[in-house]
């Protein structure tokens, strides 16, 4: 009662009203993320004067870290829910959010579907489900792979599909294929790619046919 006038309560749940939840509490007996996690929303109201209050209840994640990876000044971290983290500096994009913006809490960098990633100096590598390749950050010397010298700000994809490992170096990449191959990108002063050769390459060129199991990189190796 308010001011001796009668009130009357609505629930809501994403701007629409919830059948029956006209009390001062809603109960979900059984919570189902799926179907309950979302805004809600209670309105208060009499003949005079109405009253909202918003919430939002959102699911509790059970992902757990299964993987990391460390750049020249920023950090990753990816979940069991294929989620991506990442924290750090930020000035070429490498983070892969979108921005230059420095991070100095974690952000989610994308919703799922990636299964591993690596850093270089000042770029990253996410391989992706189906075996896709994705490459965000500096891109000087083509370690991008993707035919340019463009800083990528949001992870570009390099290749669509097989690729089964990745590994970044100082400002290289290397990436085995589900056929065996080995292929490399950026920086090639040292010769650092293997391809016989101090030729930087912008696009991903062949090393070896077949038959490679494993593959890392140094800074310049």
């Amino acid at each position: 009662q308010v001011d001796g006038r009668f009130v009357s309560y609505q629930w809501y749940k994403g701007g629409s009203p919830i059948a029956g939840a006209t009390g001062t509490q809603h109960l979900i007996a059984e919570f189902n993320a799926t179907r309950d996690a979302g805004d809600y929303e209670i309105r208060v109201f009499n003949d005079f004067a109405s009253l909202r209050t918003k919430a939002v209840l959102r699911a509790s994640s059970s992902a757990t870290v299964v993987q990391m990876a460390a750049g020249a000044h920023n950090s990753f971290f990816l979940k069991s829910d294929g989620s991506l983290w990442a924290v750090g500096r930020n000035d070429f994009g490498q983070l892969g959010d979108g921005t230059t913006t420095y991070r100095y809490h974690p952000i989610k960098v994308a919703d799922g579907n990636v299964t591993a990633v690596v850093a270089g100096n000042y770029h990253t590598l996410l391989l992706k489900t189906g075996g896709s390749l994705w490459v965000a950050g500096r891109n000087y010397y083509g370690e991008s792979g993707d035919g340019n010298a463009t800083n990528h700000v949001a992870p570009v994809q390099v290749v669509d599909s097989n690729v089964t490992a990745i590994a970044g170096g100082a400002d290289h990449s290397l990436f085995l294929k589900s056929n065996g191959s080995l292929w490399a990108m950026g920086l090639n002063a040292y010769g650092q790619l293997g391809d016989g050769t101090t030729t930087n390459r912008n696009t991903p060129v062949q090393i070896v046919s077949s038959n490679v199991t494993a593959i890392a990189a140094g800074n310049y190796h």
